[in-house]
């Protein structure tokens, strides 16, 4: 994710209790004040069209389904 960008973090991720996505946050501004979440299928491997911007911190609900950011 990082190749050819000025700057990059990841600021950490979760899977879902039945393991089958992943929130993750990240930026390419180098600011630590500014993450985006972005969701991935781990069954796929695909990243889904889910984006949050602004994000600083999330977690799971139960249900797999539901994201508290």
């Amino acid at each position: 994710m990082a190749e050819g960008k000025n700057a990059f973090i990841n600021a950490g991720f979760e899977i879902s209790p039945d393991n089958k996505l992943m929130a993750y946050l990240h930026n390419f501004t180098g600011s630590y004040a500014e993450f985006t979440l972005k969701f991935k299928d781990l069954t796929t491997g695909k990243d889904l069209p889910d984006v949050l911007d602004k994000c600083d911190g999330f977690t799971w609900a139960n249900d797999n389904k539901t994201v508290f950011y």
